[in-house]
């Protein structure tokens, strides 16, 4: 029984909050969700999850090469991972209770930026990508650089200075690793100030930093570029401009002193006349001259030498306040979302003077936009919206989406899979109900006709259509080749439905209601009412038909279990209506499922208890197991029980067969998701829903540091640029002792959940409706792509021929595909014995598994040892799951070309086995006739005698 499922892929979110970033070849995107970082092609449908964090993802960013990336996560932790390997390389540990807001690669890639609210710290980034390499060091710290947080880096081309930006307002431009200040020595800083409100984005628009553009909150735009003039120069000028301004003012007020004919009105409004002291200040200045910092500034470089000022300044008009910017420093364009949901994008004047040309503007969102980019070439930008859970990709120049994605607005409530494994439906709470591509994960039908929550999915084997039942009242059918709502079915009265599930033929429909205690049958192809069974007494909880059609098995909470014999008829003919076995569980009923032979049916109840059935007469049930899940769904704290909710208050509500009847998956309002052995009731195996610690459920210890008076630290907003704190205008909570307490404001958190589960038609897939999103577990999951052996620098020809003498031609095979060494591959395949081949071609990892199958392809076409290479054709097909449905057969476009040779390899040989096919009755006749034995013909004696 196999139970060696993986975690493929969670579909259903692509954006959930913080930047995005294209990869440097500007075919994927990155986009944080949640813990995750979801990898979209664009080019081609398909995109990756990748597990890089403990916490929900704060920010991130690429290296130059696109193959490392910085994450950080909300609790105060950065990881590097390698994206090749998926795996983490190094950590990095910041204080848990500091804002990180922007994470920046150098050029170069070999250091990283970080900001911590108003420090700047600079690390060094792994060196070597391997995980016992710890090559990530601080090299820089700079304390309240700003005054008020950061909110973006830029490096110069050189990756010797970075541009830093803030909320308080002004600029900084700082060197990556400064020299130690010592007395007389200038400050090894820059500043530029002419904004009036925070600063959410500025660049170097050119290479030798000598230009730089910003962009405030309050709809401004500044261009800057360097001046010829020395910052120390600019002090003197200011000094001696001040000092000009005193020294008229006081010849203005002796001028004013000589003249006698003043009214009372002036008198009063005269300044006072100056002290001796300041008379005798002015005089010394005079004579002296004003004094400004005499620190040696010649060994600092001209970006921090020599000062900025602005060359122009805009004043943008478009509604609303400005949220995220973007910027593409090669064809200079400059990319401003708002907060009203609209976007512009504008070209840099050339000139002094010139206009800043508005390229693009356009509405795409209802909500403010909280993440902008630019592809490479600058032909698309991408938005996110967080509040919206919408991610968009422009192409600005053609004025078309390249891609359009928007999860749910609330939790999943339901989901399913079609009959062929090829898509995924789900129904959200909002109403809405989307359908979602297997393979690629990309949503590409979305109905909006229900008003209410889905409350069940169901799918029909027989045609290309799907039901959903809703609470507002009405079930409709969905057609899945044209994309279109067909039917609405509606009882005649006002209700709202709870379940659903449809025959096997897809001709009768049944809807469960929660407030009538009734069970609606439709005919699929009129959408008229035929039944309406009545015998419940308590609200309907499920439904499901028996796959094979004649029964329909109900659940409710009046701890009954009905069988209705829809097709039971009397002597005239007549269908007997309510005509129902009941079986008295004890319990209420949580969720009833068939194995799709029908020879099985599990129930699950409220005591947690998986009882299953032999339903090989779907009236006459015969218990054959009944087994306990509490312990298996506990685990995880909830603090509104505290230390002891890891064994309380968590349990299943959903299940599923496998469709050979064997395994049980169990999952409901718990961390775990449980497959059951079906007949024996132990678990198999145990799938956490999330790895995200700032999910209520996700982490095993309880938190005794975070309890206060007023709840949970998590849950109150402590910051101090609260409006309620600001304003001293408190919302006094009674018994709270503590400013910080009295706000009233609460934050919301997910909790790690499952909605539902259901098992693919085929056995080898599942999915699970989780807080997280759509969680698909397959069996074709490829190997990670980390592999020791392509990192080592032991990996040599001479080493792989050791390997092969000493009798480890697996590892020999693996150290040549590192190499790339045809010849010495070639070697390997003839030598590999006949009971290895499964084994290496199991152990080859994802990223080389192409090039193996080149030369597996090749060695058919040329080599004379057919059966030796048909070994490894027989074993590459059947033991692999890399060719058909792994992960690398998506995202890896050299699969499919190097699946085709193989192919056209084998189809060469098509002659051979013709030949084979028409004289295996030759061969066998030969074969029989060698085995048998051989006998002489002898004369008979009494023929002898007489002779």
């Amino acid at each position: 029984m196999q139970s060696v499922f993986q975690l493929a892929a969670v579909h259903g979110m692509l954006y959930t909050g913080g930047n995005v970033a294209f990869a440097p070849d500007g075919t994927q995107l990155y986009s944080p969700v949640n813990n995750y970082l979801s990898a979209v092609q664009l080019q081609q449908a398909g995109h990756l999850s990748l597990s890089c964090s403990n916490s929900t993802v704060s920010c991130f960013d690429l290296s130059p090469d696109g193959d490392l990336a910085i994450v950080v996560g909300q609790r105060g932790l950065g990881f590097f991972y390698s994206i090749s390997a998926r795996v983490v390389l190094d950590t990095l540990s910041f204080p848990p209770n500091c804002t990180i807001a922007a994470v920046k690669f150098s050029p170069c890639g070999k250091y990283v930026a970080v900001a911590l609210e108003a420090t700047l710290q600079v690390y060094t980034a792994p060196a070597k990508r391997v995980v016992s390499f710890h090559g990530c060091h601080r090299i820089e710290q700079l304390h309240a650089v700003l005054t008020r947080p950061i909110t973006n880096l830029d490096w110069t081309a050189d990756s010797a200075h970075l541009l830093l930006c803030g909320q308080d307002a002004r600029m900084k431009i700082v060197p990556r690793q400064g020299k130690q200040h010592q007395k007389g020595m200038a400050l090894q800083q820059n500043a530029l100030i002419g904004h009036r409100s925070a600063v959410l984005g500025a660049w170097f628009t050119n290479d030798d930093g000598s230009e730089v553009v910003s962009v405030a909150a309050d709809n401004v735009v500044v261009t800057w570029h360097r001046a010829a003039i020395t910052r120390r120069e600019v002090l003197q000028a200011i000094a001696t401009a001040q000092l000009q301004a005193r020294v008229g003012e006081d010849n203005n007020a002796e001028a004013s002193d000589n003249v006698e004919d003043r009214d009372d009105t002036a008198e009063e409004d005269a300044p006072s006349p100056r002290s001796f002291l300041e008379r005798q200040r002015l005089e010394q200045l005079r004579l002296e001259g004003v004094r400004v910092s005499v620190a040696d500034d010649s060994y600092l470089p001209p970006i921090l030498r020599h000062a900025y000022e602005v060359k122009d300044k805009f004043m943008l008009a478009h509604k609303g306040s400005v949220s995220v910017t973007a910027f593409h420093k090669p064809r200079g364009l400059l990319a401003i979302g708002y907060s009203s949901g609209i976007f512009a994008i504008h070209t840099l004047p050339e000139a002094k003077g010139g206009e800043l040309a508005l390229v693009h503007l356009l509405s795409i969102s209802a909500q403010s936009l909280t993440a902008a980019a630019f592809s490479p070439n600058g032909d698309w930008v991408a938005f996110g919206s967080a509040h919206l859970k919408q991610l968009l990709v422009w192409d600005w120049k053609a004025e078309a989406y390249v891609l359009k994605e928007q999860a749910h607005y609330y939790d999943i409530a339901c989901a399913a899979i079609t009959a062929d494994s090829t898509n995924i439906i789900s129904g959200g709470d909002e109403g809405k109900v989307k359908v979602w591509k297997v393979a690629s994960g990309q949503c590409f039908a979305t109905f909006t006709e229900h008003t209410g929550p889905i409350t069940g999915i169901s799918t029909s084997a027989s045609t290309n259509a799907f039901f959903t039942s809703s609470l507002d009242g009405t079930a409709r059918g969905y057609d899945l080749v044209r994309y279109r709502q067909f039917r609405v079915f509606s009882p005649a009265e006002q209700t709202q439905l709870s379940c659903i599930a449809v025959d096997p033929s897809g001709e009768v429909l049944a809807t469960g209601s929660s407030q009538m205690n009734k069970i609606f049958l439709f005919s699929v192809q009129t959408g008229k009412l035929i039944d309406v069974l009545q015998g419940h007494e308590a609200p309907i909880t499920c439904v499901a038909f028996h796959p094979s059609g004649t029964s329909l098995t109900s659940g409710s909470m009046d701890h009954n279990i009905v069988f209705w014999d829809l097709f039971n008829q009397n002597d005239s003919g007549e269908r007997l209506k309510g005509d129902g076995e009941v079986l008295d569980i004890g319990t209420e009923v949580l969720c009833v499922t068939y194995s799709s032979s029908g020879r099985r049916m599990a129930v699950l109840t409220a005591k947690q208890e998986i009882s299953v059935y032999e339903t090989t007469v779907a009236n006459e049930p015969q218990l054959i197991k009944t087994f306990l899940t509490a312990f298996d769904a506990a685990g995880g704290w909830r603090k509104e029980v505290g230390p002891n909710s890891a064994n309380y208050n968590t349990h299943f509500t959903r299940i599923s067969f496998s469709p050979e009847g064997e395994k049980l998956l169990a999952g409901g309002d718990s961390k775990w998701l449980v497959l059951y052995h079906a007949t024996q009731g132990y678990v198999l195996k145990k799938w956490p829903i999330t790895t995200n610690l700032d999910v209520q459920g996700a982490e095993e210890q309880y938190q005794w540091r975070n309890a206060t008076e007023a709840g949970f630290l998590d849950d109150i907003d402590v910051d101090d640029d609260d409006i309620h704190l600001t304003r001293r205008k408190l919302l006094e909570m009674p018994g709270s002792r503590h400013r910080h307490f009295a706000t009233g404001k609460r934050k919301t958190e997910l909790k790690a959940r499952a909605m539902d589960v259901a098992f693919a038609a085929t056995g080898s897939e599942f999915i699970a409706a989780t807080t997280d999103g759509l969680l698909l577990f397959s069996m074709r999951v490829s190997r990670p792509r980390f592999q020791p052996l392509q990192l080592s620098a032991q990996v040599t020809t001479a080493e792989v021929r050791q390997q092969l003498e000493s009798g480890q031609p697996v590892l020999a095979l693996i150290g040549a595909l590192n190499l790339g060494d045809n010849a010495l591959g070639v070697e390997c395949l003839r030598r590999m014995p006949h009971d290895a081949i499964p084994v290496a071609v199991t152990a080859v990892p994802s990223a080389l598994f192409p090039l193996f199958m080149r030369w597996v392809s090749e060695e058919i076409e040329q080599c004379r040892g057919l059966e030796h290479v048909l070994l490894w054709a027989q074993s590459l097909l059947l033991h692999s799951n890399e060719a058909f449905g792994g992960v690398a057969a998506q995202q890896d476009p050299r699969v499919l070309p190097a699946l085709k040779t193989l192919q056209r390899s084998l189809y060469q040989h098509r002659l051979l086995t013709q030949l084979s096919r028409e004289n295996y009755f030759s061969v066998k006749y030969l074969a029989d006739a060698t085995r048998m034995s051989t006998s002489t013909l002898e004369p008979f004696e009494d023929a002898a005698k007489e002779t």
